[in-house]
This record gives structure tokens, sequence and C-alpha cells, in this order.
């Protein structure tokens, strides 16, 4: 059992990265019910939407025409993948039906990702590839006639990483002072809750806290996986400023 959220230090990732990160990370902070942890999440909450609203300024230039269609064509495959899937809910067949209803529990996990925004459909669409990229799963799918459109899924969604982190280097550097502030103000929110956490887990005890904190782990692992591929390609890394230390998670 996990006791405790792990080390990040974010000023290796990029602003859409880090803003990207924070977002899927509130999704896990929402199911702690601890009214010791309101008051650090509140705070956090309020650091998430000031920092989305001033890296809005800078967005548009990121939602160019080639990334919108990448986009749709991503999108595109979800959705033959999800309707393939529950046609075969309803197959006259009852054992073709339950293999269908076996995936669709798996894409019911994951909610509807298109509405998602770009960095957090990247990680969601990533997560559902790689539960059903596996020969069991695929075996269901083939059943199915719908492994083509995971295998379409997958390739759209790398060729949008890809031409979404090439934009994304092409900004570094461009965060105005008021993004600045505000990714440090909503970075030491979200130090303040981990700290909290840790502390309840280790007061009270793991167990009520124990699925908050794996489930941030998991995103952890992620983005240290993400920095230390760009390392190695010696690829730039964040866009924070070297004479304002953005505080280590």
């Amino acid at each position: 059992m996990e006791t405790r959220i792990s080390h990040l230090d974010t000023s290796g990732l990029r602003n859409e990265e880090h803003f990207g990160y924070l977002s899927l990370v509130d999704a896990e902070f929402k199911k702690c019910n601890s009214p010791l942890f309101t008051s650090p999440y509140a705070g956090f909450l309020n650091g998430l939407n000031a920092y989305d609203a001033a890296l809005e300024r800078s967005r548009g230039s990121f939602l160019t025409r080639p990334l919108a269609e990448a986009d749709a064509r991503r999108d595109a495959a979800y959705r033959g993948l999800a309707e393939r899937v529950h046609a075969g809910t309803r197959h006259f067949n009852p054992e073709r039906a339950n293999e269908a209803r076996q995936v669709e529990v798996i894409l019911s996990r994951y909610g509807n990702p298109v509405s998602l925004p770009y960095i957090q459909e990247n990680g969601v669409m990533l997560n559902l590839v790689q539960d059903l990229d596996k020969p069991a799963w695929r075996a269901r799918l083939a059943t199915l006639d719908a492994e083509e459109w995971l295998d379409e899924l997958k390739t759209s969604n790398d060729e949008f990483i890809s031409l979404f982190s090439t934009r994304n280097e092409e900004q570094a550097g461009t965060m105005t002072g008021l993004a600045r502030e505000a990714r440090l103000v909503a970075t030491r929110a979200y130090q303040a809750c981990v700290t909290r956490l840790n502390a309840l887990a280790e007061v009270e005890g793991p167990d009520a806290y124990a699925p908050v904190i794996a489930a941030v782990n998991r995103l952890v692992e992620y983005q240290k996986n993400v920095l230390r591929a760009r390392f190695a390609r010696g690829g730039r890394t964040g866009e924070t400023e070297n004479d304002e230390q953005e505080p280590g998670v």
C-alpha cells in the first residue's frame, strides 16, 4: 500500500504539460472527503483556475488548423471504437455480446475523453490504449471487428501528441509574467495539498487515503517518464524563469 505521494520536480514541465498534470491531479484530489483537506484543496482549485485563465491568452497559437484536424481524427477514432463496441452489446450471439460488454466497462472508466482539453485527452487516450492494447483485449476487439479502430486510435493519438509537443516547443519561453506567477501559485497550492494528504495518511493511517495517493503517484511516474525521455534526447525542459525558482513537488 502506498502511503505517501512521491516527489515530482515540476520545473522541468512545459506550461501545458504542467497545467495538464495539475488538472489530472485535481480529478484525484476531489475524491478525498476529509474535512481537513477542504482548505488546502480550495486554495489549489482557485490557483488552478487562475492558472488556466492566465494561460488562455497564449493558447491561441497552439490551436492551429493542423492541430485541430489531428484532434478531430483522434476523436473520430475513439467514437468509431466506442460505437462498434456498443453495437456489439446488442449482438444476437450472447457470447459476443458479453465480450462487448466487457470492453465497454473499460471504455466507461474514462468517461467521454473527446470533451476534455487537449493535454488531459492525451493522457486519457494513452491510458485507454494501454489498457486495450493487450492480447486478451485485442482478441475481444477482433471478435467485434473493432481491432482496427484501436489501431487507428493509437496512431492518431501518437500523431497528435507529436504535433502538440512540437508546437509546445516552439512556444517555449513565451510565458507572460502573469502566467508565470499563476504557475508558481498553483504549484505551491499543489504542494500544500500533497503535504496535507501525506500528513493525514501518516497520522490517521493510510487506508482512507491510499486510493488517492496511488492514483496521484501514477500521474507522477508518468510525468517522470516524460522528463526522462526528453532529457535523454537532449530536449528543452520547462518554461519557468531561472530568476524565480519553482518550488519542488
